[in-house]
């Protein structure tokens, strides 16, 4: 206590009774040292004792007030210092994102190089227009479709439902994205609320970068303000619509709508649509066909915010609301085989043999490319002659067993007089494996009586040594030695 202080303490009692230890003020010890005045009048004890009580409590009032003022300039001082070394850690922060987060994404949105699924077309007999055979494909099974083809109300249900600022914002919707970070601490929606914007999503999709961790999402942003400053707000979404996960290896919008209801994108009505834009927050969990009810939960969240976003009317809602979403799920309306025929594993062949005269690369990567390169390949099979073929040779009927327990075998080939290619059975028996043996195109034997029309006929009609009308009896021959016109040889071989 300084000298002022006990100066005025002092001052205040009387007959300077507590002139000494102030600085350890305590009732109990001032009424030991004043044991010596109890032979003073009571009622002068009391007052002084009554006395002190008061400057006690008046002391330990003032410092309380003081104790008070220390805490809340501590706490001031401190959040302030907080504030200022937040701020500079914020600033190089910034500027590290700015001058080494990369932000570009190198993908051209007007031709993307993503994995497609090759098409095989064949002609259709009767009305002789190409038409698809199959299609095949890498782990992704993607079709591009275009914008225009695409329905409004498609469009519409995504937007809604996965990003409603999407024309508003530049790439990333700060609002939403901080609902989503303060969801992480306060519960303020009753789930999880993804803060990805379409364009966010479209990133994720293109460079695979799924990282749990927060420079992936800075990342994210980054990259998504890069596309939205070079590509018009229609290209970004018709890449997303072609790029989005619906689960079972499907990607995009086309090959989806094939899978789930047997139709093309733009024969879509407005429940399948909403159905559609249901399956792309969890594609396993709300996929139709194995989740009827979960996907139609979401659609009805799907159509919901149509309406409240008013790209729908209630009359449309209550329509689509009340419509049976039919879902076919049945691999083979994307014309997909588990089991190539032989013409078709005689085909992949003979295109990759091209690809790697074309384009100088290795049998293997010319595989790949392929599969994942979304060609479009016109063959000459008939569908019909095709099926017909690998109805016969799979019919057990026509396996035999020679006398040493040799299993017979047989292949087949027809064409047409231009020498196309119609139908092929590589083998006998129910073919179970792509790409395997063929005996149609991979067994090398003796040509046999096949070379008859070229090595022999065609030479003999040439130089005049038969006609078209010759005879010639179908047995045993013996044939002079040629170069000595003498003895002769006998040939088994018959003409």
């Amino acid at each position: 206590m300084s000298d002022d202080k006990k100066r005025k303490f002092l001052e205040e009692t009387s007959d300077n009774d507590l002139a000494s230890d102030s600085d350890n003020l305590d009732l109990n010890s001032f009424v030991k040292k004043n044991r010596s005045k109890e032979k003073e009048p009571k009622n002068i004890f009391e007052k002084v004792l009554a006395k002190c009580k008061k400057i006690f409590k008046k002391i330990k009032k003032r410092l309380k007030k003081k104790g008070k003022r220390s805490i809340w300039q501590t706490i001031l001082t401190a959040a302030l210092v907080f504030m200022l070394v937040f701020s500079i850690a914020l600033a190089g922060f910034i500027i590290y994102i700015f001058a080494f987060v990369d932000d570009t994404v190198q993908e051209n949105l007007h031709d993307l190089q993503l994995n497609f699924t090759t098409t095989i077309y064949a002609v259709d007999s009767e009305t002789g227009q190409y038409v698809e055979y199959q299609r095949l494909h890498g782990s992704e099974n993607r079709i591009w479709v275009s914008f225009n083809k695409m329905p409004q109300d498609l469009k519409d249900a995504f937007v809604s439902i996965e990003d409603e600022r999407f024309y508003d914002h530049n790439g990333v919707d700060w609002k939403r994205t901080m609902g989503a970070f303060v969801n992480m601490f306060i519960d303020i929606y009753s789930s999880n609320q993804g803060g990805s914007t379409i364009t966010q999503q479209l990133v994720k999709n293109l460079t695979g970068d799924k990282d749990q961790n927060a420079m992936r999402k800075i990342r994210e942003i980054m990259r998504a303000r890069y596309l939205e400053n070079n590509y018009d707000k229609d290209v970004i979404l018709e890449c997303y619509l072609n790029t989005a996960s619906f689960s079972n290896g499907i990607c995009g919008v086309e090959v989806a709508s094939n899978y789930y209801f047997d139709k093309s994108v733009d024969e879509l009505n407005l429940a399948e649509c909403a159905a559609l834009a249901a399956i792309v927050k969890y594609p396993e969990k709300y996929r139709p066909d194995k989740n009827p009810e979960d996907n139609k939960y979401r659609r009805s969240l799907v159509l919901g915010k149509m309406l409240e976003l008013g790209k729908i009317t209630q009359e449309e809602y209550d329509q689509a609301k009340n419509t049976e979403v039919v879902i076919v799920a049945d691999s083979s309306k994307l014309q997909e085989k588990e089991i190539n025929s032989y013409f078709t594993d005689a085909l992949i062949d003979e295109v990759v043999d091209g690809l790697v005269l074309k384009q100088n690369i290795d049998r293997s990567y010319a595989e790949i490319n392929f599969y994942n390169g979304g060609y479009k390949i016109y063959s000459t099979v008939d569908p019909k002659i095709q099926s017909i073929i690998d109805k016969n040779f799979a019919d057990p009927k026509w396996n035999t067993t020679s006398k040493d327990g040799q299993t017979g075998q047989a292949s087949f080939t027809i064409m047409d007089y231009q020498g196309n290619v119609l139908g092929m059975a590589g083998g006998l028996g129910e073919k179970t494996t792509n790409r395997g043996l063929n005996r149609a195109t991979k067994t090398l034997r003796p040509p046999g009586s096949t070379m008859k029309p070229l090595g022999a006929y065609a030479p003999a009609l040439e130089y005049n040594l038969i006609t078209y009308s010759s005879i010639y009896t179908d047995e045993p021959i013996e044939i002079k030695n040629y170069e000595t016109g003498t003895g002769s040889c006998r040939s088994d071989q018959y003409v």
